[in-house]
């Protein structure tokens, strides 16, 4: 698979949110990062696009993927597992809805944090991400 082929895989990758409270937020302790494992897929949501297949985090956990590749027969890790899609003090991005639609995947979800003033703050946030060639 070509350089980019790979980087067309994941085409669209959109997170909209709405702060109620300062920008400025820390994560709270005790976040759990899902386990990815090659012999479990149904765990997740995946996307394929020709040798490559991207798996998406389920719900209730951080947004998080681990990309695969088609050796064979079988799906090989490519990369380490619970790469998160977003970092940053402010986006502890917990998905409450990962839904697929053809070549696309929806997440939905919260994030919740402590504002600089020590008060949490929470707010909502979506994304789609699309599988295939960008033009």
């Amino acid at each position: 698979m070509s350089q980019s082929n790979r980087r067309g895989f994941m085409r669209t990758l959109l997170v909209a949110g709405v702060v109620a409270g300062p920008a400025h937020a820390s994560i709270s302790a005790g976040f759990a990062w899902p386990f990815f494992d090659s012999d479990l897929p149904s765990l997740s949501t995946s996307l394929e696009h020709g040798s490559q297949q991207l798996r998406i985090s389920p719900v209730g956990s951080p947004l998080a993927f681990q990309n695969f590749l088609r050796i064979g027969d079988a799906w090989k890790p490519a990369t380490l597992p619970n790469n998160p899609f977003i970092v940053g003090e402010s986006f502890p991005l917990i998905t409450t809805r990962v839904q697929r639609e053809d070549s696309r995947i929806h997440c939905a979800g919260e994030g919740k944090a402590e504002g600089a003033d020590g008060k949490p703050l929470s707010y909502g946030w979506d994304s789609e991400i699309s599988g295939g060639a960008s033009g």
